[in-house]
């Protein structure tokens, strides 16, 4: 089935009927039920306004007026504003900006493969991009190469981890494009479309062929702004010899995270320490990999051919670590009120996707929490995750007691999200404490019967931090004995939002730079 699409897509491409590329942003229903939805609508593109698209040059304009910018045909412009005769636009490889006539550029949005394929992006993050599972050889992102007379790179998954990087080359004189300069175009889209028509999808691992790029890869479809992950969890498999492990970067008791590379990508390898915990690994990674949002640690793959023959699971890296630690150092002390807020507001919006999937984490704490390097959060540690309806008890032992609901700590307990709703309210004081242990004066004994009678955690004021009344509101409803009465993250997420709204004047998700996955 997945061969007669490819062959469907080549055919339209050479009859020139294009299937629509995804337009910036791509509309889609805020939340959906879908278990692979987004937030907000993901691309690697600048933010737009609603009336701009990407979009080709048809002819060519030479100027020296600095309120013109040159590009020649073919060249992608970003069109940002619209008048009677001429549009304010951006040649996206040389950033320049200005005016330019009407006529100059098409309109017809569905008619470039070029604009579908552009990413403006460096090498590294293209082959983080085309290194995600789920997309497949053949997959390939146009971007800038950073020379003025050649602006342009083609990155190519090839087969495994392989990437291939080919400089498009521009021939100033016979105003043409190409990878080799024996095939020569007049336009990109003409380049493009030729490395497709001439590719046979059979078989979908290329074996060499003379008239592809390079006698290995072709092109199949330009890289979706959002991939899906393999149905199948088996295809998520990573080789050993493609991993390579360098630094610890952290160790428990059941497991140790390395940082590690895959080509140019930097990665977390989290390994098993014994034999005994390979089963509870791998079902981790099989949570992980029905996964798919942005405020959720994204899943890469899985490793069982290492030399010892334990199981690793590879994960995008955080360069800032856990936000427990990263609230303690000098640089999260730094961290204003309002951006307190926007981390709380990020992980409710990552558990909100996990209650409309039937996810419950288990173990939702701000160790279990990521900080990326621009200081954005995301969800992680899916140990103790389950998918609702699958029956199993924990072990006291395992049992995070600062976090966990009471409910959850009885026996016969059903894993279920009002659970971490509790945990979410602790959560919510640890950030807003810039770490503070939890109930710190109390041993787990003590806590358990202070809980039992009623107690419950003190709003962060009361320890000389910042907090609204309506802040700490939203904490108590989520410690209420009875998890009937606690509200669902859908809720919660919207009274953050209000009380975001009611401080600021609005609210604007600053937090959220529109990357795709």
């Amino acid at each position: 089935m997945f061969y007669h699409k490819i062959i469907h897509k080549l055919r339209k491409r050479n009859e020139g009927k294009d299937v629509p590329p995804q337009t910036y942003p791509p509309q889609a229903p805020r939340w959906s039920s879908n278990l692979h939805e987004d937030l907000k609508p993901p691309c690697s593109q600048p933010k737009e306004s609603s009336n701009s698209f990407t979009t080709t040059a048809l002819y060519k304009c030479t100027t020296t007026q600095s309120a013109t910018p040159s590009f020649i045909v073919g060249d992608l412009l970003n069109v940002v504003e619209t008048s009677h005769d001429r549009r304010m636009a951006s040649n996206l490889p040389t950033k320049r900006q200005g005016l330019i006539p009407f006529s100059h550029v098409t309109s017809n949005k569905s008619l470039s493969i070029v604009s579908e394929a552009w990413f403006d992006i460096d090498r590294i993050s293209a082959e983080r991009k085309l290194l995600m599972p789920g997309v497949q050889p053949g997959t390939y992102i146009l971007r800038p190469c950073g020379s003025a007379d050649n602006p342009y790179s083609l990155s190519v998954r090839a087969n495994g981890v392989k990437i291939k990087h080919f400089r498009v080359y521009f021939d100033e004189k016979a105003k043409s494009f190409y990878l080799c300069s024996s095939i020569q175009f007049p336009s990109l889209e003409e380049m493009i479309r030729y490395y497709h028509s001439i590719l046979s999808p059979f078989p979908l691992f290329f074996s060499p062929i003379a008239e592809s790029i390079d006698g290995e890869v072709g092109l199949i479809e330009a890289r979706p702004r959002r991939v899906l992950p393999p149905l199948s969890f088996e295809d998520c498999f990573i080789h050993y010899d493609d991993l390579k492990l360098e630094k610890e970067l952290g160790r428990g008791n059941f497991g140790v995270v390395y940082l590690g590379h895959i080509l140019s990508m930097e990665v977390a390898v989290k390994k098993s320490l014994i034999s005994e915990n390979d089963q509870a690994f791998r079902a981790e990674a099989e949570v992980m990999h029905k996964l798919s949002h942005q405020r959720i640690l994204r899943f890469l793959g899985f490793c069982c051919d290492t030399p010892d023959k334990r199981v690793l699971i590879i994960t995008e890296f955080m360069a800032n670590g856990a936000l427990l630690d990263y609230l303690r150092t000098p640089e999260g002390h730094r961290l204003e009120y309002r951006q307190l807020i926007s981390i709380i507001d990020q992980i409710v919006k990552g558990m909100v996707y996990l209650e409309k999937v039937g996810v419950v984490h288990r173990d939702l704490r701000a160790a279990n929490v990521l900080v990326d390097e621009d200081g954005s959060v995301k969800i992680a540690d899916f140990g103790l995750t389950k998918i609702l309806d699958f029956n199993q008890t924990l072990k006291k032992d395992t049992i995070p007691v600062r976090w966990t609901a009471l409910e959850a700590m009885r026996r016969g307990y059903q894993p279920n999200t009002k659970a971490d709703v509790w945990s979410f309210g602790v959560v919510m004081f640890e950030v807003l404490t810039y770490g503070k242990v939890p109930f710190e004066e109390y041993d787990n004994p003590q806590l358990l019967r202070f809980l039992l009678e009623g107690g419950r955690l003190s709003s962060p004021r009361s320890y000389g931090f910042e907090c609204d009344e309506a802040v700490y509101a939203i904490m108590r409803s989520c410690w209420d004995e009875n998890p009937e009465r606690r509200p669902s993250f859908m809720e919660i997420s919207h009274e953050i939002e209000q009380f975001i709204k009611a401080k600021e004047g609005s609210y604007v998700a600053c937090w959220e730079k529109m990357i795709d996955n």
